[in-house]
């Protein structure tokens, strides 16, 4: 059985950063090789941050949603993806903010 892999708002940003060429080809190898997981919160902060810290235009950021709803499994934050990732958290002992527990 293959894991899921959830795709966190830093591994897009790195990718479109070309400041560190290392992060930003892991980054790139990332997100373009098999399905991946991600929610609409990542697409929602990268979204801002590319209108306003990357200053692309509307139509960029358009095509950018397309292309999430398109290449990957975007998945919506519900009421048991709270309470899942808060079971997780004290299991684990780790923020249910930092990772996707899908």
């Amino acid at each position: 059985m293959k894991d899921k892999i959830f795709i966190d708002s830093n591994i897009f940003l790195y990718a479109f950063d070309s400041s560190d060429i290392f992060k930003n080809k892991v980054a790139s190898d990332i997100i373009l090789n098999e399905k991946k997981f991600i929610s609409v919160q990542v697409v929602n902060e990268v979204s801002n941050v590319m209108l306003k810290k990357i200053n692309l235009s509307n139509i960029q950021i358009k095509q950018f949603i397309m292309d999430c709803f398109k290449k990957y499994i975007v998945v919506d934050i519900t009421k048991n993806t709270f309470l899942k990732a808060c079971d997780i958290r004290e299991k684990y002992n780790i923020s249910y903010y930092s990772f996707g527990c899908y």
